[in-house]
């Protein structure tokens, strides 16, 4: 008995607790010029976003030795954030600036 009834909490727990949607992927790039260099200088590289319909709300967050850089969020197409989304979310003019500041 005391078995069905643990067995049952476990699953109400299970159940009810809230579901979190957060993924994480590794990150590659075959964009060359200055992305590859910020994957290789950086400690972590978050790309934070929403999607609608066919818009994706997105920012970048890059940290390295301490220090962390937080992009304004943009809004991009969906078929070209499905394509490259580090690129499409950080601007490359953008990627060469926070680059620079990582040799600093």
């Amino acid at each position: 008995m005391k078995l069905i009834t643990l067995i049952t909490f476990y699953l109400i727990v299970l159940f009810s607790a809230p579901s979190t949607k957060a993924t994480n992927h590794k990150l590659f790039s075959e964009q060359g010029y200055p992305y590859d260099m910020l994957i290789k200088r950086t400690d972590k590289i978050k790309i934070i976003y929403s999607e609608n319909e066919k818009v994706v709300n997105c920012r970048v967050e890059l940290n390295w030795q301490g220090q962390k850089v937080t992009t304004q969020a943009i809004e991009v197409e969906q078929i070209k954030f499905n394509a490259k989304p580090f690129a499409t979310c950080l601007p490359r003019a953008q990627a060469k600036v926070i680059l620079a500041t990582t040799f600093n």
